[in-house]
């Protein structure tokens, strides 16, 4: 699939000034991708809801679900590439990005979101991509509303629980990246990055730093942190039983993606869940850990593709 991913490089955002927020007033400051193109903002149900998208709607239609702690922003060149053959939809979730808070974090609403979503962007059934918790209600909205997912894919997420004798470095090394001060420049939270997960390539980590924002005493932070106390407190999962359960309903093909470095995944548990899956696939992905966001995007993301247009 070498002329798809050429021309989803092709695609790349191209570089521009972005508006910089600082205490005066809007500043041009910084010279990285374009942010605000891709952005959508809305109020679906009672909530206000942002996502970025790619390309025209048209195109086959595919969400996609990011990680814990993150949101849309995080993955722009990941989606970028999979724009090479879809129309990507990649929503900030609730207590996410700029996303609104919520009371309530059980399991069962973040189902009731991506439903809310794709009836709100007129997409009856379309591809479905999660990352790490993206994952998880990746297979859990496909468990729930199998006619409703083409293909699903499960990147380092959604085959069980984490298992890995590293996940308390690993969560204590990625905690580092959200310092309460903030970084000198963008340029610098690209250094730490690099500098604590050295697979990450810097292309990737700036396209994210992009959508940092200067603070009145000018240092640069991420400016929409996730709803961290609420979510620690108040997020459910379904039991062991349950989760089988809703996989057992699903019956879209899906691909199930272990990263080789995995920080927080060891053994063939992913390939085993493929196995008991109606139409699974199962892929250890070299060159990667968690944070598939930053390492080895162009292996990832040529699984994704080449797998949806299989």
């Amino acid at each position: 699939m070498p002329d798809v991913l050429d021309r989803a490089l092709a695609r790349s955002a191209p570089v521009c000034w972005t508006r910089v927020v600082t205490g005066i007033g809007p500043t041009l400051l910084c010279e990285c991708v374009d942010v605000e193109t891709h952005d959508r903002h809305d109020v679906i149900g009672d909530r206000p809801v942002h996502w970025r998208e790619w390309r025209d709607a048209p195109s086959e239609p595919l969400v996609f679900l990011h990680g814990s702690w993150l949101a849309a922003a995080f993955y722009d060149t990941f989606c970028e590439r999979l724009a090479a053959a879809r129309r990507v939809l990649a929503m900030d979730q609730r207590g996410h990005g700029e996303s609104g808070h919520a009371d309530d974090y059980a399991w069962p609403r973040w189902i009731d979101d991506v439903v809310a979503f794709a009836d709100h962007a007129g997409i009856d059934r379309f591809d479905l991509v999660g990352h790490s918790m993206g994952a998880g209600n990746a297979v859990r909205f496909a468990g729930s509303h199998p006619a409703r997912v083409r293909r699903l894919v499960l990147l380092e997420g959604g085959f069980g629980p984490i298992n890995s004798p590293q996940q308390g470095d690993y969560w204590a090394t990625a905690f580092r990246l959200n310092p309460e001060d903030g970084f000198d420049t963008p340029a610098a939270y690209v250094d730490l990055v690099c500098e604590l997960f050295p697979r990450a390539n810097p292309v990737d980590v700036r396209a994210g730093a992009a959508h940092f924002t200067q603070r009145p005493d000018g240092r640069w932070h991420w400016p929409f942190p996730a709803d961290f106390t609420n979510l620690l407190t108040r997020r459910t999962e379904p039991t062991v039983d349950g989760e089988r359960e809703l996989r057992s309903a699903i019956t879209a093909p899906t691909l199930i993606v272990r990263a080789a470095e995995s920080e927080l995944f060891v053994g063939d548990t992913y390939a085993e869940v493929a196995g008991s899956l109606a139409d699974g696939h199962a892929a250890l992905l070299p060159d990667a850990g968690h944070n598939l966001q930053w390492e080895n995007v162009n292996g990832s993301t040529e699984l994704i593709v080449n797998f949806l247009l299989d």
